[in-house]
Parts: structure tokens; sequence; C-alpha cells
């Protein structure tokens, strides 16, 4: 049941990092002997079947994505599965929803945020657009990307706890990212919280 966010600017490596935590998610959960599934929700195929750039550079596809995104974490979170999700995850207001799935599931909760430097990330862009052009953004789509990101911040219930990684050397703290969604309370619903299962709307946060 627990939601994990990765989020972060283009081409960041947020699904390698994502990677990273199924993998140590899943030692630790067969060294205590539990047999929960884990499962990481991606934008990856949505983005490489109509095209990150197409996608991200209209309105009504974005939201349709985020809305897929949305339904597929409701539903493994009724599963009773650890979801990682990893995708572009830069619109606060989006991250509240994600939130109060959370709540609405009464599970734990945390935001993994990548948060490096923009032209590193370019650079990581270009390589990856050498391999597979479907694979990149274009230099506009990325500016738009890092322009419109809306950076985590832990004070916001919906982006804590929070782990940033802001240099490729930083190490994430995979071990309490493991307790956080395996040891802490979960999350708990109120009324100002609930909110339909099929609401695609982006949400504005309140304090």
């Amino acid at each position: 049941m627990p939601l994990i966010l990765v989020t972060g600017l283009p081409s960041s490596g947020k699904t390698e990092t994502s990677k990273k935590i199924f993998d140590f998610i899943k030692d630790k959960l067969k060294q205590e002997g539990l047999k929960r599934q884990i499962r990481i929700v991606t934008d990856s195929d949505n983005l490489e079947w109509d095209g990150r750039n197409e996608i991200y550079m209209s309105i009504s596809k974005e939201k349709e994505l985020r809305g897929w995104l949305k339904s597929e974490t409701q539903r493994y979170l009724s599963l009773d599965e650890v979801v990682i999700l990893d995708a572009a995850i830069y619109i606060k207001g989006f991250r509240y929803e994600l939130h109060c799935v959370s709540k609405e599931a009464r599970t734990q909760y945390c935001v993994v945020e990548l948060f490096l430097d923009p032209e590193l990330c370019w650079k990581w862009n270009e390589t990856a657009a050498r391999k597979d052009s479907e694979l990149s953004y274009s230099r506009e789509t990325f500016d738009a990307l890092v322009a419109r990101y809306e950076k985590c911040d832990k004070t916001n219930r919906w982006d804590s706890p929070l782990f940033r990684k802001e240099s490729p050397d930083d190490e994430l703290d995979y071990e309490r990212i493991y307790h956080v969604i395996a040891n802490e309370d979960p999350l708990i619903p109120n009324k100002c919280t609930t909110l339909s299962s099929t609401s695609t709307t982006i949400f504005k946060p309140n304090k």
C-alpha cells in the first residue's frame, strides 16, 4: 500500500533511481520474510507511444497522462502493493492530489526529488537522444519543463517526508525511505482531502 513519489527535472535519473529503490525494498521485504508486492508505475510507456514532446507541449494530452498516472496509482494501492510512481510530477497541485490518494488509502507516503543542475540533465538528455531519439526531449520541451517545475518543500505535508538529491554524488538514504514506508504511521483521510477516484482536476494545495 505505501506510495513513493519519484519526481525531478527532466532527464535527472528518475527511472534509474526508481529501480534502485525497487531493488532495495524488494531485498528488505525478502530479508524480513514479507510477501508484499512492489510495483513501479511509470509514464515511460505513454511518453514513448505518443511522444514526450507532443504530450508535454499539449495541455489536454498532459492532463490525460496525469489522469492515467493517478488511476494506476489508486488501482495498485488498493491491491495492497508498494507503489513507486516514476514520473514528472512537477506540479505541486498534482503532488497534493497524490498525497490525498495516499490518505484515502490510509497508507504511508514519501517523496524522492532529483533536483540536479539543469545543464547536467540536458547533457544526459543528449546522451539518451544519441541512443534513441524517442527517449529524449527537444530543447524547447526540456526548457519548458524546467521552467514549470515547482520544487518540493519539506514544510508542505504533500512533499513530506522528503528525500532530495541535488548532485550525482549524493546518496539517497534508502534505509530511511524503507523505514518510512514500512514502520511510520499511515496517513489518515479527512473531509478536506477526500477526492473522487475519477477526478483528474489539479487542486490548489492549502498549507
